[in-house]
């Protein structure tokens, strides 16, 4: 068969049927082909076969029950050659379809219901435990399957069509909507599969041909164990080669869009939403994952996944992807290439109890999860996203807010020998220990465990809102047995709330290596007892090690190592920074903790680094550096939202000009201008001694200084807006928390 055929006609089918579209050339019925009526679907296609006509029209009083010879479950039985095309059409929704077993060709129906079944015998290869050799084995088996739909090496369509459980008239625990052998499908236009109780509500399966299965429109809902399989048999899947020594394993890809996924309950293990074995690629587009609270959204092996624009909520776990090898002890399968990447996707309401990840769950190939948003998530080591014995994990573009973490050691994110993990414009609030004896990192923890090269490289970290354990050593960043390691232009804030303070923020400990190679700038610490440690076996000695240009404010032990000490003589330790913030409450995930106009933190980055494209050193914290985010100017005045006091309003901006007494606080001052008082001047090169950039016009060395002569009013657990004019900068927070892009403006 090879590579599935596209049905060209079928796509104005499934763009124009709705009841009554078809003009029904039926004079009589119930089945038509040409002007011919039949009685029987099966000898109705059988004649459009022999005459060439692709076209068959079903009315409603077509009765399924004349396929059978004792009347009771329905089957027809058709069998095509490879140039066979037939489309049957139901002329109303009320038409009701016997079981339907396609051998060959390709067939699309459009519409109806199906009521019947059909039985199919068929053997494969199974992995079978020995408990003599403790090894899984290859074993050749036979099974019988019963679905209302059965093609076996064929090109199938459903447009629009009703697979219901409750509707069949022979229903028992075993039957299923659809069953695929070597054959492909294309499902679409608001087909419905709803209510059956087989593992595989929709089962696909590739043995010898290639295999393409496309949903579109389609809604799986309330069925139990597995809502939709489709793997390769243990025979494709164990490298055969042709004649030539080429891989002969069949591909099988996958597409689904706008696909729904409602009320299942997949159970637990193995079982999900959807379940995958040795897929090319399964690719979900603005697909809707909604549970009941357990199981799985999709549980992939040996399998590429790619998500884009899709919502997975209530489940004790979301995604779990990995090679076979990996997972399943024994399992006979090899690692072929295997991935996931998620891409502008939300997880929400996810509650696990064991020790997987919560949202998810990767393995064994490079893990890339970009503008994810995630909240409501419990898990006992990592209820974001838990990674194991992979090449890399990239997630940037984060907002996780509102997470528990049960045991210790582990984090948001937990990663273990993975080569390479980098997190970049991350959001992490509102996340707590369960347990009092919990540990280890509340944002992210990394074991290298004993690695060769692990490297780790945090960028914008906004962290605030959290709460730790009482345990050994809590940190928002812990690493254990590293490499490389990097934290760049974060913000670790504390809050007032219990256990929100006594932390670290950043942990690296390494009792097996000696490796030296790490560096952290360019950060805020506030609020905290503890900034950065570094524990024993690293030295300095060939100069690979840096800790520079940290501002640490309200921080008991700025930083501190093992053996030794940290040269802060270029950091900024405990100084006197109000003003430091925008409008930000430590304990409130909707006001980030962005730098006020003027703040002490701006331009005190390190001035060899990449800068802010204005030839100024980078800001301090979270919003500042190479990799920050483009930051909103709503009003389009040219300052952005945390500089601008108000960013709804465009004649509102920091160096306004200020009219006195007039009820306004136009230039972001924190108050209007009194009569007495000379209007402000536009910031930049004016004799003022005070602009946006951090440094004046008087040839003085501000460094060392805390800011502006009168500094803007700062109340760390209250928060204050641009100078102590109060404004709910709640909805924006809300826009701002949801959008990201790799790079950001200026500070006006």
């Amino acid at each position: 068969m090879g590579k599935a055929r596209v049905f060209g006609p079928l796509l104005l089918i499934g763009a124009a049927w709705s009841e009554g579209a078809w003009a029904a050339s039926c004079a009589v019925g119930p089945v038509c082909v040409g002007d011919q009526d039949h009685d029987s679907l099966a000898e109705a296609i059988h004649e459009a076969q022999e005459a060439a006509i692709s076209q068959v029209e079903v009315m409603a009083s077509y009765d399924p029950t004349v396929e059978t010879s004792d009347g009771t479950t329905p089957c027809a039985q058709l069998a095509f050659d490879g140039a066979t095309d037939i489309h049957v059409m139901a002329l109303s929704d009320d038409v009701r379809w016997p079981g339907i077993k396609v051998n060959g060709g390709a067939l699309a129906i459009t519409g109806g219901r199906f009521v019947g079944a059909c039985a199919l015998a068929y053997s494969e290869r199974v992995s079978v435990y020995d408990d003599e050799t403790s090894e899984s084995l290859p074993e050749l088996q036979s099974f019988t399957t019963t679905a209302q739909l059965i093609a076996v090496e064929s090109d199938l369509s459903v447009v629009g069509v009703t697979f219901d459980y409750l509707e069949a008239t022979a229903p028992d625990d075993f039957l299923g909507a659809m069953f695929l052998w070597d054959s492909s499908l294309d499902a679409s236009a608001s087909t419905t599969i709803t209510g059956y109780p087989r593992q595989g509500a929709v089962e696909l399966v590739a043995h010898d041909e290639d295999v393409f299965a496309a949903f579109t429109d389609v809604t799986f809902s309330s069925n139990l164990e597995l809502a939709l399989v489709m793997r390769l048999t243990l025979s494709a899947s164990m490298e055969r080669l042709d004649s030539d020594g080429i891989a002969a394993e069949p591909r099988f890809d996958a597409a689904l869009t706008d696909v729904e996924f409602l009320s299942n309950s997949p159970g637990y293990g193995l079982v999900a939403d959807i379940y995958t074995d040795e897929l090319a690629s399964l690719g979900v587009t603005r697909g809707l994952h909604i549970g009941l609270g357990d199981g799985l959204a999709i549980y992939a092996l040996d399998t590429w996944v790619t998500l884009t624009n899709t919502a997975v909520h209530s489940y004790e776990r979301g995604l779990n992807v990995g090679a076979a090898d990996g997972i399943i002890p024994g399992a006979l399968d090899e690692q072929d290439d295997v991935g996931l990447d998620v891409e502008d996707s939300s997880f929400g309401n996810i509650h696990n109890s064991d020790a997987h990840g919560g949202a998810i769950t990767a393995s064994s190939g490079a893990i890339t999860l970009s503008g994810v948003t995630a909240s409501g998530l419990s898990s006992q080591n990592a209820p974001f996203v838990k990674a194991y014995y992979a090449p890399s994990l990239l997630v940037e573009d984060l907002t996780l807010t509102t997470f528990t973490v049960g045991a210790a050691p582990s984090a948001a994110i937990h990663a273990e020998q993975v080569d390479s993990v980098i997190l970049r414009r991350a959001v992490v609030c509102d996340g707590q220990s369960s347990t009092s004896d919990a540990g280890g990192g509340l944002a992210l923890y990394v074991n290298g465990l004993g690695g060769p090269e692990q490297s780790v490289e945090v960028h914008n970290l906004a962290f605030w809102g959290n709460r730790f354990g009482d345990g050994m050593f809590p940190a928002a960043v812990y690493a254990e047995d590293v490499k490389y390691f990097t934290v760049l232009h974060s913000s670790f804030v504390g809050s007032d709330e219990p256990t929100g303070r006594d932390a670290y923020a950043v942990r690296l400990i390494n009792s097996k290596l000696d490796r030296d190679r790490f560096d952290i700038a360019n950060n805020l610490i506030q609020g905290l007892t503890k900034g950065h440690y570094v524990a024993d076996g690293y030295t300095f000695s060939d100069g690979s090690a840096s800790a520079t240009y940290n501002l640490f404010y309200e921080v008991d032990v700025p930083a501190g190592v093992g053996t030794g000490s940290y040269d802060l003589s270029t950091s900024y330790v405990n100084v006197a920074a109000p003003g430091l913030w925008s409008s930000f409450n430590a304990v409130d995930c909707t006001t980030p903790p962005l730098l006020g106009y003027r703040a002490y933190a701006i331009d005190k980055g390190d001035p060899d680094r990449t800068g802010e494209g204005d030839g100024s050193a980078p800001d301090l914290g979270a919003y500042g550096g190479p990799y920050a985010w483009e930051l909103p100017d709503a009003d389009g005045d040219g300052y952005v939202w945390g500089v601008d006091c108000d960013d709804t309003d465009a004649s509102i901006y920091p160096g306004k000009a200020d009219l006195r007494v007039d009820g306004i606080d136009s230039n972001c001052d924190g108050n209007d201008s009194p009569w007495d008082e000379p209007i402000y001047e536009e910031p930049g090169d004016d004799d003022s001694g005070i602009d946006d950039t951090g440094a004046d016009d008087t040839g003085a060395d501000d460094s060392a200084e805390p800011g502006p002569e009168e500094p803007l009013e700062f109340d760390y657990f209250g928060g204050r807006s641009c100078g102590g004019g109060a404004v709910d900068t709640g909805a924006a927070a809300l826009v701002f928390l949801g959008t990201f892009t790799r790079r950001r403006r200026r500070w006006g």
